[in-house]
């Protein structure tokens, strides 16, 4: 089994909407949405992190009590995890650079910047798909 992780960004003013894909040799098995602070310059708390190919370990977090998927070598950037969360903008966020997973965007508080969705359970099945083992994402841009 060999297992690929791909995230294709599309940068917006206000936030970076995305596709995550992870593919077991070469046929997709999970496709979800992805939500991330906007490009700015990679500076800590406001920004996503750059493009390129991050490890990510299944390790114990102690801010959220349980274990997440960390990226390491992260340029410039400690503590960048995948996790759940409704809100990454300029405006208003559950994130300081890290990767929210959810299958929709809405706007859930009406301020006019699209939010994600249903993100508990899609980081779950996310999680379920990878079954705790280390794996290469892959950041792009389309």
């Amino acid at each position: 089994m060999y297992l690929t992780v791909s995230i294709i960004r599309n940068y917006l003013p206000h936030q970076t909407q995305g596709v995550l894909l992870v593919h077991e040799n070469s046929i997709e098995i999970f496709k979800c949405l992805t939500l991330e602070l906007p490009w700015k310059l990679n500076l800590p708390q406001i920004s996503c992190i750059p493009l390129g190919m991050y490890i990510a370990n299944f390790m114990w977090s102690p801010k959220f009590k349980k274990r997440t998927y960390l990226l390491l070598n992260v340029p410039n950037r400690a503590g960048i995890r995948i996790h759940s969360g409704n809100y990454a903008s300029a405006k208003i966020s559950n994130v300081q650079g890290c990767i929210l997973l959810g299958d929709s965007f809405q706007d859930i508080n009406r301020d006019g910047i699209v939010d994600i969705v249903n993100s508990r359970a899609t980081v779950q099945a996310f999680e379920k798909v990878l079954k705790g083992k280390d794996c290469v994402i892959t950041i792009y841009t389309s």
